[in-house]
């Protein structure tokens, strides 16, 4: 009878280690993980860190999206190097995605000029065109509350921004265009500036 009850709980023990070793590995894999989703790496494993201001690069770490913080402030420090106070870094970001704005109120003139765009697409580009333009206004409107350092002003315009271009991605649903994508990375400059603003308090 005991050489019975050892072999039926045998299986038992070993399938019991099996689920004991997967818990650990598990546990083991999203510690990995979350060091890697970090604060301390919000990088992606090709992206080329320029040479500024370590300030920079430590605002940048406050945002959601690190790489783009970077590189799309760096081409602005010509002639700014030293910079790296908060309002400064925003003043920049904010440009930077008006900048950015403009580079896509360019591509969809020249998609509503494309002779292959139909009348469907051209229409629904005006719509996107008002979106852009409104975006580029509250932009504005975001740096002139910057000197005062009206956060909530400036929240509400960067906020409004993040609207007009969802609002064009809604516009273009189902069309195969380039602006989504420029949408993609307006959204993700806008939520940069909206989390540098947070650290003016």
């Amino acid at each position: 009878m005991e050489i019975s009850h050892s072999s039926s709980t045998n299986p038992i023990i070993f399938f019991s280690i099996l689920i004991l070793l997967f818990i650990n590995c598990s546990a083991r894999h999203h510690q990995t993980s979350d060091h890697e989703h970090s604060g301390e790496l919000k990088t992606t494993s090709n992206f080329q860190l320029p040479n500024i201001n370590p300030g920079i690069t430590k605002i940048c770490h406050d945002t959601d999206y690190f790489d783009v913080c970077v590189s799309s402030i760096a081409p602005l420090l010509k002639g700014r190097e030293g910079t790296s106070d908060i309002p400064s870094v925003l003043q920049i970001a904010i440009q930077a995605a008006t900048d950015k704005t403009k580079d896509a109120l360019a591509e969809l003139e020249r998609i509503a000029s494309d002779s292959g765009s139909s009348k469907q697409l051209k229409s629904t580009l005006n719509d996107c065109r008002d979106s852009y333009n409104d975006a580029l206004e509250n932009f504005q409107s975001a740096l002139d509350a910057l000197p005062s350092r009206d956060v909530g002003t400036m929240n509400s315009m960067l906020s409004a921004c993040v609207t007009d271009f969802g609002d064009c991605d809604d516009f273009l649903d189902g069309f195969e265009v380039s602006l989504p994508d420029i949408n993609r990375k307006l959204t993700q400059m806008t939520s940069n500036c909206l989390a540098i603003s947070s650290l003016l308090n």
